[in-house]
């Protein structure tokens, strides 16, 4: 299964000190499963100017997500980034609608049933390290 796992996109220019901790922990146990795995940290990309923040950001975000032919799409979600995940996950979905999205992080638990029933393109959300799943569709 080819599994892209997306560190949403936001701008903050003094922000951005690390790699996405739980991303990048992530591929070692997938590809020990046989899963081939691209991460795509567009927070990053955004201080490279690779996609630039404007209108278009969404576009361009899904486009590279699509470009990678996804099966699976994870999501690392916080507060500050949860529209543009859902904006982009949407956009996904437009693309290619029986890919399956996974969203995770503290606010995606915050508001895990109500997120599910109100934005269809979110397929699953992920509590507490994979332990637990709710809503897988």
């Amino acid at each position: 299964m080819k599994i892209v796992l997306v560190f949403t996109p936001l701008y903050l220019e003094s922000m951005y000190n690390l790699p996405p901790l739980g991303l990048i922990n992530l591929p070692p146990v997938l590809e020990g499963s046989g899963h081939e795995i691209e991460i795509l940290d567009f927070v990053l990309a955004i201080k490279q100017q690779t996609p630039k923040m404007g209108k278009n950001l969404y576009d361009e975000c899904a486009d590279r997500v699509m470009g990678e032919n996804p099966d699976l799409v994870g999501s690392s979600v916080q507060c500050t980034t949860y529209p543009a995940a859902l904006n982009i996950t949407k956009k996904i979905r437009e693309r290619k609608n029986d890919v399956k999205i996974v969203f995770r992080g503290h606010n995606t638990s915050f508001v895990d049933i109500t997120a599910l029933h109100g934005f269809r393109q979110m397929g699953c959300i992920n509590i507490s390290s994979g332990i637990r799943m709710k809503g897988v569709r």
